[in-house]
């Protein structure tokens, strides 16, 4: 199994999951970018890491695949949305908002 093999890391986004909620202000892409610099600092000093990302996820590994490709040995993409800003703009009247409740 992958944690037999390598150090696992789970990671809510800042003001997703079981992290601590923030202000909408501080939910921007550059603030995830530099909280997953940190991570990799933190627990992968100097070595390159392996993403996994689902749905959003995948969107957001590529996008820091995009501006750190020397930090990532590799990546796996499950799901993820539109990965560019052209086919973002081709499918975003395709794509709906589906709300609970």
């Amino acid at each position: 199994s992958l944690v037999d093999d390598y150090f696992m890391v789970y990671w809510d986004q800042r003001g997703s999951g079981l992290s601590q909620r923030e202000d909408k202000s501080k939910l921007t892409i550059d603030a995830y970018v530099d909280d997953l610099s940190a991570l990799i600092d933190r627990y992968s000093p100097g070595r390159p890491v392996f993403l996994v990302g689902e749905s959003w996820g995948g969107m957001f590994a590529t996008r820091y695949i995009n501006q750190y490709p020397g930090r990532v040995a590799g990546a796996v993409l499950i799901e993820p949305g539109p990965l560019d800003g052209a086919t973002m703009e081709r499918l975003k009247n395709d794509i709906t908002e589906f709300k609970l409740g």
